[in-house]
């Protein structure tokens, strides 16, 4: 079971990755820059909680 919530939280961080980076699809993201980066912001912050249950789980 916990394999699967580890592969799970894998999947989902390298989806985040590629959302934060320039392959986002344009509709997926706000159009003006300011809301880009609030957006970017967000996602990354978000990501970093994943990355930190993903190395608790691990450890």
């Amino acid at each position: 079971m916990e394999l699967w919530i580890l592969f799970g939280l894998m999947g989902e961080i390298f989806l985040q990755l590629v959302l934060i980076g320039d392959g986002a699809k344009v509709g997926d993201m706000p159009s003006s820059p300011e809301k880009l980066k609030e957006y970017k912001k967000i996602k990354g912050f978000l990501l970093i909680q994943k990355l930190q249950i993903l190395q608790e789980v691990l450890l």
